[in-house]
């Protein structure tokens, strides 16, 4: 029997299954049980991507005292405490750089995408248009 039967099932993916191939990075490991799998995990993965590409770093990485930090966690730290800049501070040291407003909406709509509660993440239209700067990016929750 197939895992997803249909784009529009829910899937509880067993423990044992999470962090293989394209999983819900950030909750692997994180929670009791299983984690629901959604036709909107592609919408999270690419806001993890999304992040990643931004930052130049891994979704899960050390920082000098080798304390697990999570990149998810980490830009949304920086967002909240208006420090943008700091996501992008080593790509500025090698001569890179963007504009603030383009990396302020860069950050949001991977802040959408990353939401927890799947209900509330945009559609993968959605995104487009919010990268497009074709639509207004309001403030999103705590994911």
């Amino acid at each position: 029997m197939p895992l997803v039967e249909s784009l529009s099932e829910e899937v509880a993916l067993p423990l044992e299954l999470q962090g293989r191939g394209v999983v819900v990075h950030r909750l692997h490991g994180t929670r009791p049980g299983n984690v629901i799998i959604t036709v909107k995990v592609d919408v999270y993965n690419f806001g993890v991507m999304l992040l990643e590409i931004i930052c130049c770093k891994k979704t899960v990485h050390l920082d000098d005292k080798e304390n697990e930090i999570l990149l998810c966690d980490w830009v949304y730290e920086c967002f909240r405490h208006g420090r943008l800049v700091q996501l992008v501070e080593q790509q500025q040291l090698e001569g890179d750089t963007i504009e603030p407003r383009q990396l302020e909406r860069l950050v949001l709509t991977a802040l959408w995408c990353i939401q927890d509660n799947s209900a509330l993440r945009p559609s993968i239209e959605k995104v487009v248009q919010m990268l497009e700067g074709a639509v207004e990016i309001t403030v999103p929750p705590t994911p």
